[in-house]
């Protein structure tokens, strides 16, 4: 017969393995993910990450990508590395103008530009006063709105989630790192055939941004 106290240690030892079981599986839902994603925008002082853009447009894919740095309240510098913009810059700057220049011999003009300027737009007609990660949180909200959705863990270990979005004939699945509470992958697909996918790599924040690299 076992004594009372050794039960109760061998009950306690099998409850507390049930909850760290129940804990270490526990399912996010996408407005649980959302409230992590804003709560992380909302501890960032500044942040940097290297993207890249890969379309599919009538067959043919082509593949964008640029370095991007933000620092509050709202500093932006971001730099063309792919692409048929490869070598542009332009920066937000603390006056709230826009001072940018083309890549190759054009690089030696540099326009002051409004942040809404058409010339800023990308083929999405966004500028570069409305992107990153603040930007990345609203697309993802727009398109939850009325639509379907469903998050799986495709990674425990690494704390990577999966959000589904189905919206008519597309299908959008993000991967966020929930370890650091931001996204990594967003792929796009119509009709089950590729359309577009997003990487956003090396991640770094908070790690005191200069003010001289939002200049120009």
């Amino acid at each position: 017969m076992f004594c009372p106290v050794l039960r109760f240690l061998i009950c306690f030892f099998i409850t507390s393995l049930i909850n760290i079981n129940a804990m270490s599986t526990y399912q996010l839902n996408a407005k649980e993910l959302l409230n992590a994603l804003h709560s992380r925008l909302d501890s960032l002082q500044d942040y940097q990450y290297q993207n890249v853009y890969i379309r599919n447009r009538n067959g043919t894919k082509s593949t964008e990508g640029y370095n991007y740095f933000f620092k509050k309240p709202n500093l932006i510098r971001l730099e063309v590395t792919d692409g048929k913009d490869k070598g542009s810059l332009a920066i937000l700057t603390n006056t709230g103008k826009v001072r940018a220049h083309a890549g190759g011999v054009l690089g030696l003009i540099t326009l002051t530009l409004e942040p809404n300027d058409k010339r800023l737009q990308n083929e999405d007609g966004f500028t570069i006063a409305d992107s990153g990660l603040q930007k990345i949180i609203k697309e993802i909200e727009s398109r939850l709105t009325g639509n379907n959705s469903i998050v799986t863990i495709i990674n425990n270990e690494k704390k990577l989630y999966q959000l589904q979005i189905d919206r008519g004939s597309f299908r959008e699945t993000i991967i966020i790192d929930m370890q650091m509470r931001l996204p990594i992958e967003w792929q796009t697909t119509q009709d089950g055939q590729f359309y577009a996918q997003i990487y956003w790599n090396n991640w770094r924040v908070n790690s005191g941004l200069s003010n001289s690299l939002f200049e120009l």
